[in-house]
């Protein structure tokens, strides 16, 4: 049995995303390195916490409950505006 995605469908830069138990932090992160100049902002309005992968990049970006506003690279502001509950915003609350 293959384990390296080879069974996988391709996703043609449509990101991932799924949600995650939401710890009550409230801290958003995203991971390591930072946006491009003239960075995307979404922002998060479901009910959960939500954990969305750049389609383009492969960066996490976590939501870490509704209303967090993340920068996101420009490269995956595509896939990220598919992602259902996320909103494309002009900028930080």
């Amino acid at each position: 049995m293959a384990c390296c995605g080879q069974g996988r469908s391709n996703n043609a830069g449509g990101g991932s995303w799924s949600r995650v138990p939401n710890t009550g932090s409230g801290a958003p992160s995203a991971a390591p390195g930072t946006p491009r100049t003239g960075h995307a902002w979404f922002q998060y309005v479901g009910p959960t916490a939500l954990t969305a992968v750049g389609g383009v990049t492969g960066a996490r970006y976590v939501f870490g409950q509704r209303g967090v506003t993340l920068a996101v690279d420009p490269a995956d502001r595509r896939s990220l505006a598919a992602v259902p509950n996320l909103r494309q915003v002009m900028g930080p609350p």
